[in-house]
């Protein structure tokens, strides 16, 4: 991470792993692009048969789906883990506490602790998205995203109602090595817990962590990924911002501006279907679509779909 997010990679990680400065906080530091991407792959090829994606329609018509953080990532199953040192935390706790943690083995408490941990990660929701253009191979060539060349983009202009509305966060991946840690902020919590007695209270506070959600290894710097993360609360605020109800989807149509095909989409078994659909869908709607076109085995273009 350079400078064209208003911070110095440095200044991020100081910023993200600090217990007092809530994403919001942060999100408010952050310089935000004026449009992201989102790659989208239709369907794979599963024992040699196609089988199309359960939300390819979704998908079509601008309907997000946003991911639980405990398991969505298959390619790293270290994304968004909570992680905190079960020996540090138990120190921090007060002495009645440990007295009683004291009375269970060392083995049950690592398992209380590590459930904590998962069900910390739960409590979210994240939608990813990239600032790469389409006009880069990138994200194309990755068979997770643009599916080999044979998946679509759509392009968000980012806008306050979709990606950062009241309390909620829109922050860029950070790329470092070093995962985050979680320790200092559960001191922070539990200290919280002491002075006001207020367990719950407490525990929310830590449902509203997210540094765990924006550091990944350096080896995915390429995907310039942003996330929004949407904490899932007791009271059920959340769903304000979902479509009715559901916990993990909301229409952002209003916020996309284009559609691209990728240079190898009529490679898809069943192509025309899908590019019908996709035609069908944003047509009417005066958003432009375009074809990706390969020029010279390396650079990229865009050619607009004129008529069908």
């Amino acid at each position: 991470m350079n400078e064209p997010y208003g911070l110095s990679k440095s200044q991020y990680r100081k910023l993200i792993e600090s217990p007092v400065v809530s994403a919001r906080m942060l999100s408010e530091k952050i310089v935000k692009p004026d449009c992201v991407y989102r790659y989208r792959r239709l369907g794979h090829m599963n024992n040699g048969s196609w089988k199309e994606n359960c939300f390819w329609e979704d998908d079509i018509d601008g309907i997000c789906m946003f991911s639980v953080p405990d398991s969505f990532n298959k390619n790293d199953s270290d994304d968004c883990k909570v992680r905190f040192d079960n020996d540090t935390v138990l120190g921090y706790m007060s002495l009645g506490d440990r007295r009683l943690a004291d009375k269970k083995t060392n083995a049950k408490i690592d398992s209380i602790l590590n459930d904590y941990k998962a069900s910390l990660q739960k409590r979210m929701r994240v939608g990813c998205f990239t600032s790469v253009e389409p006009s880069s191979l990138d994200m194309w060539n990755d068979p997770n995203f643009g599916d080999d060349g044979r998946g679509v983009c759509f392009k968000y202009v980012v806008d306050e109602d979709n990606f950062y509305p009241d309390k909620l966060s829109f922050l860029p991946v950070l790329y470092d090595d070093s995962p985050y840690d979680s320790t200092k902020v559960m001191k922070f919590v539990v200290d919280y817990a002491k002075d006001n007695n207020n367990q719950q209270a407490a525990n929310g506070m830590v449902c509203l962590g997210y540094g765990h959600t924006l550091i990944k290894p350096t080896k995915y710097e390429n995907e310039h990924e942003w996330r929004l993360v949407v904490p899932i609360r007791d009271n059920k605020a959340h769903l304000a911002y979902f479509d009715n109800d559901h916990e993990k989807k909301r229409d952002m149509s209003s916020a996309i501006s284009a559609v691209y095909l990728g240079p190898r989409f009529d490679e898809l078994i069943d192509f025309e279907k899908y590019k019908c659909a996709i035609i069908n869908r944003w047509r009417s709607k005066d958003v432009p679509i375009y074809q990706m076109v390969v020029e010279d085995g390396e650079h990229i273009k865009p050619v607009e779909i004129i008529s069908e």
